[in-house]
């Protein structure tokens, strides 16, 4: 009677370990780990990642950089300064920050852009009905 009560489990969990097998390959671009997809095969091998928002440039490759050029477009300010300057930038104006391990990817692929100044609208000049930042029309 046990004998035939492992049997069964084993065989019920064989074939539902088959079962899950074949029917989770069919799914191709869903991530279960939760990581970013590597995107569909023939524009992600022909095209770079950030080619929407940055130039890339011709030809491409590795630059000729190192740590002690590279090391200095990382951000670093006081703190408690009156300007009050974070590390904490939204727009870089190329994708490497001064951490690209190793050196030499770091400015060989992308040219830089220029990143406006002030990205927020101004404030409203008039007196109006309010809605956070913005003035309610």
């Amino acid at each position: 009677m046990k004998g035939h009560l492992l049997n069964s489990v084993i065989c019920t969990v064989m074939v539902l370990g088959i079962l899950m097998i074949i029917f989770n390959s069919r799914e191709v671009y869903v991530d279960r780990e939760g990581f970013v997809s590597s995107g569909i095969y023939p524009e992600s091998v022909d095209k770079p990642i950030l080619t929407n928002s940055y130039p890339l440039k011709t030809p491409g490759g590795l630059s000729s950089w190192n740590y002690s050029s590279q090391w200095k477009l990382f951000p670093i300010w006081a703190d408690g300064s009156y300007a009050q300057k974070t590390n904490n930038i939204k727009n870089w104006p190329q994708p490497c920050n001064g951490t690209a391990a190793p050196a030499d990817l770091c400015g060989g692929l992308y040219n830089t852009i220029k990143v406006p100044e002030n990205c927020i609208s101004p404030p409203p000049k008039r007196n109006c009905k309010r809605v956070n930042y913005y003035c309610l029309s």
